[in-house]
């Protein structure tokens, strides 16, 4: 009987452990969740042994990155792969410190193959459809309606939507209060949970939301152009989840 292969996956956004542990899972990964870098530290500390692959968002509060990185190998040594994950591809100062790198979204053997061969995925092989207007990544949904039934993806697109409108809320709260941090932290979540779903237009806006100087311009029109690119997406998929019954 093979053996399943272990990966330690740090994220400090919840929406994104699950998506991405869906997808590992499908490819016979056995996937251990940690929060944060000090959470998988002392994850590690208290092991009986070591997973062989470790994979981790590159930019989180607290410890993460290139910092994150040499904690890991220093505990772990050279026997674990370590791989980086991004929805913006890092200087390569930062990526030395890593054995590879995934450009999100990703797939599973994707993931694989820089898992094996231990080189940086340029961002070449995993670009997506040139914006104009699309809302869906028409391969990723094909990768997730090929995994599951058409109910339970319905429903984790529902899950990805309310967490969406939900964090764009919270957003018009911290630009009253001028949060940045805050500001900047919700929208990069929006950014990795709508890349890995494939929802390009969100992917975009929150991406643009997270880059541009605080406070945004015209953040409350940019705001509501995202809830209702949400209410879009949502009338979209729900037109094709009921084509399919």
């Amino acid at each position: 009987m093979t053996m399943q292969k272990t990966v330690l996956l740090i994220d400090d956004d919840l929406m994104s452990r699950e998506l991405i542990g869906l997808v590992l899972g499908m490819e016979g990964y056995a996937v251990s969740p940690a929060e944060s870098g000090d959470a998988a530290l002392e994850t590690l500390r208290h092991a009986d042994s070591l997973p062989q692959i470790i994979l981790t968002d590159m930019q989180m509060p607290g410890l993460s990155g290139k910092p994150l990185a040499e904690a890991l190998r220093q505990h772990c040594g050279g026997q674990t792969v370590l791989l980086g994950m991004s929805a913006t591809r890092p200087a390569e100062d930062v990526l030395t410190a890593f054995n590879g790198f995934l450009l999100k979204p990703f797939n599973g053997a994707q993931f694989s193959q820089a898992a094996s061969q231990h080189t940086a995925i340029s961002a070449a092989t995993t670009k997506k459809a040139v914006l104009g207007g699309e809302a869906l990544d028409e391969a990723v949904y094909a990768k997730l309606a090929a995994a599951m039934p058409a109910a339970s993806l319905q429903e984790l697109y529902a899950v990805c939507l309310r967490d969406a409108r939900e964090r764009a809320l919270a957003m018009q709260s911290h630009i009253n209060s001028a949060d940045v941090d805050a500001f900047r932290t919700q929208a990069h979540a929006i950014k990795g949970s709508c890349s890995l779903l494939g929802a390009v237009q969100l992917r975009h806006l929150a991406t643009s939301m997270e880059t541009k100087s605080f406070p945004p311009d015209h953040a409350d029109n940019t705001l509501h152009e995202f809830l209702a690119e949400c209410e879009r997406l949502e009338s979209i998929l729900n037109k094709r989840f009921n084509g399919q019954k």
